[in-house]
């Protein structure tokens, strides 16, 4: 998943109760704006029962060159 440089993205589990995110977390939704693999975990009574993760990518800032006989700019 993608996402343009300066902005987040709100990551939400379908689990609500006893998850854990990667970034310590415990809520059912994080907002995210670094690139990185987020995940996150159910606990179980005894141990970790499932897991799942996604990896978020900045898009790079676009870059405008203005030539100087540019007149308009739509």
């Amino acid at each position: 998943t993608s996402i343009c440089f300066g902005t987040s993205i709100l990551l939400t589990s379908s689990v609500t109760e006893g998850i854990v995110w990667n970034t310590g977390e415990t809520t059912p939704s994080i907002s995210v704006s670094r690139a990185g693999t987020y995940f996150v975990t159910r606990k179980g009574a005894r141990c970790d029962v499932g897991s799942n993760s996604v990896s978020i990518t900045i898009e790079t800032r676009p870059v405008l060159v203005v030539d100087n006989n540019l007149t308009t700019l739509c």
